[in-house]
């Protein structure tokens, strides 16, 4: 063995990605999204771009090639990439839920009901999911979604505007009855 080769060592496991969350980028961010149903479809695609850039999703193409190298080799498995967006979230709901940020926690949670129950039906091409950058949200990160969410209704009145739009108002209330049964799927 020459002097400059050294044994090699085993891979010593990278940490494992943990979301960044900046509350004043995050807070017009969610906003956005709970206010979808009211937007044009460009101002939706522009959100849910900034939502999945925050959340430092890799892009459809390094995602491609981890998954033809075997994403067993990365640090993240190829479903935990994918769900980094829904993963930053519950990380933003519960940074503001500690602040007292009630309103913003509860916009994450009309967003991730929104998505799973309206828009991830009408858009289960997997291209046009590919597209957005969203994936249907994994159960646990649904379920710490749904407790974050259910924990910030029971601190505002039932009659809190969550959020609003021409159609009307969603209420507190009315989000913390529903949410259980379009995220606890």
């Amino acid at each position: 063995m020459g002097i400059f080769t050294r044994k090699a060592e085993p891979d010593a496991e990278a940490p494992a990605w943990l979301p960044t969350v900046d509350m004043a980028t995050a807070r017009p961010v969610i906003f956005a999204l709970a206010n979808a149903r009211g937007a044009n479809d460009a101002e939706n695609e522009a959100a849910i771009a900034r939502f999945v850039g925050l959340s430092e999703r890799p892009s459809t193409e390094h995602l491609f090639r981890l998954a033809g190298n075997g994403a067993s080799h990365d640090p993240d498995s190829l479903e935990q990439l994918l769900n980094r967006p829904w993963a930053w979230l519950a990380a933003a709901m519960r940074r503001a839920g500690l602040a007292g940020d009630h309103h913003l926690v509860l916009a994450g949670l009309f967003w991730a009901c929104y998505w799973t129950s309206d828009l991830l039906p009408r858009n289960k091409n997997l291209g046009t999911l590919e597209e957005l950058g969203l994936c249907p949200i994994a159960p646990s990160l649904k379920a710490e979604i749904l407790a974050l969410g259910l924990a910030s209704a029971d601190k505002v009145p039932a009659d809190f505007v969550v959020a609003r739009n021409q159609g009307g108002q969603l209420l507190a209330g009315s989000l913390a009855l529903t949410a259980p049964a379009l995220l606890g799927r």
